[in-house]
C-alpha cells in the first residue's frame, strides 16, 4: 500500500490555503490533509480512511500515477527542446558577435550571451534532477515497462551530455570574458 503523506502549504504539491481537500472515504473536507504518496492526488484524512479505501484505490492509483509520468514526461522533453532552441540562437548570436568587428559593446554582448548560458545550465540541472526523481519513480512501480525505464535513463544521458558540453563552451566564454575585461582596463 502507498504511504500517506501530509500535503501542506509549505510543500510543493499542496494547495493554497483558501483550497480545500477532499477526503476519498468519509469526505471530510481541511485544508490540511494527506495525500497517496505514490498518485500524489487522492485525499484521506488520515491512516484510517487511507486503508479502507486502498482495495478500491490500487486499482486506479496506477493508471493516476501513469498519467502522471506521461505528463511529466511531456513536460521535460518541451523543457529539452526550449534550451535547445536557446542554446542555438545563443551560438548564433555569439558567432555573428565574433564575426561583426563594428559592435557596440562586444564586452556587454559576451556578458549577455554568458548570463543565459549560466541560466540554461541552471534549468537544465534542474530538469535532470526532475528526470532522476521520475526515473526512481518509475523503476519502483512494478507496472512500468523496462522500456520506458531504457528510454528515460536514455534521456537523461542525453541531457548530461547536453550539460557537459553546454558547461565547456561556458566556462570557456566565462574565461575569455574575465581576459577581455582585463585587457579593457589597460
Amino acid at each position: 500500500m502507498s504511504s500517506v503523506s501530509s500535503a501542506t502549504s509549505g510543500s510543493s504539491s499542496a494547495l493554497p490555503q483558501t483550497d480545500k481537500r477532499v477526503c476519498a472515504v468519509c469526505e471530510k473536507t481541511a485544508v490540511k490533509m494527506s495525500v497517496c504518496s505514490k498518485c500524489r492526488f487522492t485525499s484521506y484524512c488520515g491512516t484510517d480512511c487511507q486503508r479502507t479505501d486502498w482495495p478500491s484505490h490500487k486499482l486506479k492509483c496506477a493508471n493516476l500515477f501513469a498519467k502522471k509520468v506521461s505528463s511529466k514526461t511531456e513536460e521535460m522533453t518541451r523543457n529539452l527542446s526550449n534550451i535547445h532552441i536557446a542554446k542555438r540562437k545563443e551560438d548564433e548570436k555569439f558567432n555573428q558577435l565574433q564575426s561583426n568587428p563594428n559592435v557596440a559593446d562586444p564586452i556587454k554582448e559576451v556578458e549577455v550571451i554568458v548570463s543565459s548560458q549560466k541560466e540554461q545550465l541552471t534549468q537544465m540541472l534542474k530538469t535532470r534532477r526532475d528526470a532522476e526523481k521520475l526515473l526512481g519513480r518509475l523503476q519502483s512501480n512494478p507496472t512500468t515497462s523496462k522500456e520506458s525505464i531504457a528510454d528515460m535513463q536514455d534521456s537523461i544521458q542525453e541531457l548530461t551530455t547536453r550539460i557537459n558540453t553546454l558547461t565547456s563552451v561556458y566556462e570557456g566564454n566565462k574565461r575569455a570574458l574575465e581576459q577581455a575585461r582585463a585587457l579593457s582596463k589597460r
